[in-house]
């Protein structure tokens, strides 16, 4: 599950970094003040931790119901990444070989779990409703989520009191005298409320927990499972700190900080609590000193951050070997394709795409990843339902392109691609990036004094365009422009094998990025173009000039003239008759 801190060795050390070598061991309280946003342990806040039973497992059980009483468990690879409550009484543990769980549950029900898309909009539906209980929802990977509730539960502290809260509690709530038990009571009922709504509305069971700020709730709401939940008062923080043993165990410390601190001595809560900060000082800055100690007294002062749409969109696929040009493309074709979903889902147009790979290293498996990525015309997205095959195939082309960068031509070993998009942009590229307003009228008065609305007969220009630049259009172009006044990318080309970039690279004068065109082409016109128009019309003189023998992967540095496309030559030229090339030329 997600924690909702960083790993603290990962954490860039401060500058102006304090001498600690004489500090003595600090005091709870001395730790509350040096932290909390509020001085003396702040109990203002409300936070309710969501945290939705074997999420995976329960989203199959909910499309397959005859599998709700058997033992399940969700196969990705050779693991089993979770399983239901069933199966975990008959000894299946989390991600565990499908072997071993074999071994101890033979009647295992296995599922793919592969593809995420089912999980995403689970989890999507889950976000939306909890966003009807709170304004300020943090969104914690697909099955947790934070609400900061603290002006709902204060109105409610405010009314008739309650009895007792609902679920379970942890410390008296006569521990404090801030109120901050009258609220805790009151986020109670209203973890109870969003709980049942889940359960009603989507057939989701879940757990919950309350406490004064993150660190609290989600420890509490890990003390009783399944489908039940846990108020925490301030009177029962320490005895729930201190039960939580390894240090681990604290949201926020993760393999690498435990490992480090168990080389300093420090292996439970307790330790951490005792160490001093000149004892801690090999793990970072005073900075960092600080906040880790602190996790062990509960404190946290994060803010629940209200989840905004996601910053990328990706997918990656894990194995334990590729080391193929041929296998590579294989499984870059399917990521492209299962982006392509997710992007229709979420219905924002990407700019950038991103590979990422994951060498085999035996000493140290996992960590070598590296990422490359480029840009993409948002026009390439416009209406792409209506062409998904070509758009699957460019993009599968622009990851080819990366991934030859990134191998460099040497053997490889990998066990990990990942294809993503980013970047996003607010509106379609269609509506920026076509070329119809390179036709659009000077804004001069000379024209403005003439309306294209008074224009006749069926060759008549649209409303904006220049009549003297229609006239010297090609009947295929003005057709495009009459169709819908924007032109996409360029036509279909023929599919041929991504592998052949591994032969030799787009040359210069036909690739994209550059910001000059072909020798013919007039550099000031050709400067002043979008890059991603550049990218189309450099596209297209390379198609143009496939007519060229295989063995010569440049491009002729002349493309089709307007004279040969309308003499109608029988030659490649012929094919590009409607090019807007032409128009670019000195």
């Amino acid at each position: 599950m997600s924690a909702p801190f960083v790993d603290c060795a990962e954490m860039e050390d401060d500058p102006a970094e304090e001498d600690l070598a004489d500090a003595g061991p600090a005091e709870p309280e001395e730790v509350w003040r040096s932290t909390a946003a509020d001085p003396s342990p702040s109990h203002r806040r409300c936070v309710i931790h969501i945290d939705i039973d074997c999420f995976y497992a329960q989203v199959e059980m909910l499309e397959r119901p005859e599998l709700r009483d058997k033992p399940l468990g969700i196969q990705q690879k050779n693991i089993v990444v979770t399983s239901n409550y069933a199966a975990r009484a008959r000894g299946v543990g989390k991600c565990c070989l499908v072997t071993e769980a074999l071994q101890a549950c033979p009647d295992l029900v296995l599922v793919n779990g592969s593809d995420l898309t089912r999980y995403r909009r689970m989890s999507a539906r889950i976000h939306r409703l909890l966003t009807r209980f709170s304004r300020r929802v943090e969104r914690l990977g697909f099955d947790e989520n934070f609400l900061d509730v603290v002006e709902a539960a204060t109105r409610a502290a405010g009314g008739p009191p309650v009895a007792a809260p609902p679920g379970h509690a942890l410390g008296s709530a006569d521990s404090c005298s801030c109120g901050c038990s009258a609220r805790l009571t009151a986020a109670a009922s209203l973890a109870a409320d969003v709980r049942r709504a889940l359960r009603e509305e989507l057939g989701i069971t879940s757990c919950a927990g309350i406490g004064f700020n993150k660190l609290l709730a989600k420890l509490a709401g890990a003390t009783h499972k399944p489908d039940q939940q846990t108020v925490l008062f301030f009177g029962g923080v320490n005895e729930l700190l201190l039960s939580a043993g390894a240090v681990r165990s604290l949201p926020g410390v993760g393999s690498r900080t435990a490992a480090q601190l168990g080389d300093l001595g420090v292996r439970t809560t307790a330790d951490l609590r005792r160490a001093t900060p000149a004892q801690l000082r090999p793990l970072g800055s005073a900075a960092t000193v600080t906040a880790l100690r602190a996790l062990a007294f509960g404190v946290d002062p994060g803010e629940v951050k209200p989840s905004s749409a996601a910053l990328s969109i990706g997918v990656e696929d894990g194995f334990r070997r590729v080391d193929s040009v041929e296998e590579c493309e294989v499984k870059l074709r399917e990521l492209a394709r299962r982006v392509l979903v997710l992007l229709g889902e979420d219905g924002r147009t990407p700019t950038v795409l991103k590979l990422s790979i994951r060498r085999y290293n035996r000493e140290d498996y996992g960590r070598f990843r590296e990422s490359r990525q480029t840009k993409v015309p948002p026009s390439l997205f416009a209406r792409w339902r209506e062409r998904e095959r070509e758009v699957g195939d460019r993009l599968l082309a622009e990851a080819m392109v990366l991934l030859k960068k990134m191998l460099k031509d040497e053997p490889f070993h990998l066990t990990l691609l990942g294809l993503a998009v980013t970047g996003f942009s607010e509106h379609s590229g269609s509506e920026k990036a076509g070329i119809a307003r390179f036709v659009q009228k000077a804004a001069s008065s000379a024209t403005k004094r003439k309306s294209l609305d008074d224009a006749t007969g069926d060759d008549a220009p649209p409303g904006g365009v220049d009549p003297a630049v229609w006239e010297s259009l090609p009947p295929d172009i003005k057709s495009e422009l009459i169709r819908d006044q924007e032109v996409g990318p360029s036509k279909k080309q023929k599919q041929r094998s991504i592998a052949s970039f591994f032969g030799g690279s787009i040359d210069s004068k036909s690739g994209g990025g550059s910001g000059t065109g072909p020798e013919d082409w007039d550099p000031d016109v050709f400067s002043q173009l979008p890059p991603d128009i550049q990218f189309e019309l450099k596209m297209a003189r390379r198609s143009a000039g496939r007519g060229a023998p295989s063995g010569d992967k440049k491009v002729s540095p002349r493309g089709p003239t307007a004279a040969g496309a309308a003499a109608g030559a029988g030659t490649a030229g012929r094919a590009r008759n409607g090019s807007i090339l032409k128009f670019f030329k000195k």
